[in-house]
């Protein structure tokens, strides 16, 4: 089916904000993110370590959601055109909590995918990871070629800040507001909750076939033993619902 293919491929000025104090670090180009943990590590009883006693999730207001847009954006054009990494200092709660994050890059025009990356675990706090993996997003995804400075002009940033994984069954499964991870021994796939509206996926058998295919696993029985799937919700934003207009740009 083509959207299983796809799937398979695939996995401004802004309004005026304080960024705060920046520490530049030297980094590795094009690739510096190498390694990264792209599927949550969840122990034997499918618990994250965030379920495990932290602090509940606080929700991501709309300054918050701009401010972390605008530095991401920022992040990215210093990162392809100095090869620096800038930490942005922020006091605000929510956006020092630890989330998993995922960062996709779209062509604005066409909405083609660019770029996705990302990491289920909650193990570094939120602007961290918006960083992070934006940059990769743009300098690591092996479908792709590295993103060029001369490009961002025509690039959406889409975030996407993530629950906890908990463990699902197929049943349970509500398109729109779930993603999904599935795990098979060193396979593993995700698909994140929009991605059944964007490819015209109808049923969670749909999505499940589509998540199987995307992790290389045949089998269609998520009940068996060794196989474990798990459901997350997220946060998502991208420029569009907190930016106007974008410039070719960032001020600095």
């Amino acid at each position: 089916m083509s959207y299983l293919m796809a799937l398979i491929h695939h996995h401004g000025h802004p309004e005026q904000t304080e960024i705060g104090n920046r520490r530049a670090v030297e980094v590795e180009r094009p690739s510096i993110y190498n390694g990264l943990e792209r599927y949550a590590g969840v122990d034997d009883h499918g618990v994250t370590s965030q379920e495990k006693g932290a602090n509940p999730m606080l929700p991501i207001g709309p300054q918050e959601r701009r401010f972390a847009l605008q530095v991401a954006r920022k992040a990215l054009h210093e990162f392809l055109y100095s090869g620096v990494v800038s930490v942005y200092l922020t006091s605000s709660p929510c956006l020092l909590q630890h989330r998993g994050i995922f960062v996709t890059l779209r062509l604005r025009e066409s909405g083609e995918l660019r770029g996705c990356r990302g990491e289920c675990r909650p193990i570094r706090p939120l602007i961290e990871s918006v960083i992070r993996q934006t940059i990769s997003s743009a300098t690591d995804d092996s479908r792709f070629p590295c993103v060029t400075e001369d490009e961002l002009p025509s690039l959406t940033i889409r975030i996407s800040a993530l629950t906890p994984l908990k463990r699902i069954r197929p049943d349970e499964i509500v398109l729109g507001r779930h993603g999904l991870l599935i795990i098979q021994g060193r396979r593993s796939g995700l698909l994140l909750p929009e991605v059944p509206k964007r490819f015209g996926l109808r049923t969670p058998a749909e999505f499940l076939e589509a998540l199987r295919c995307k992790a290389g696993i045949t089998t269609k029985r998520p009940e068996e033993e060794d196989l474990e799937l798990h459901a997350f919700e997220t946060e998502a934003w991208d420029d569009e619902d907190v930016i106007p207009t974008l410039k070719s740009r960032p001020e600095c």
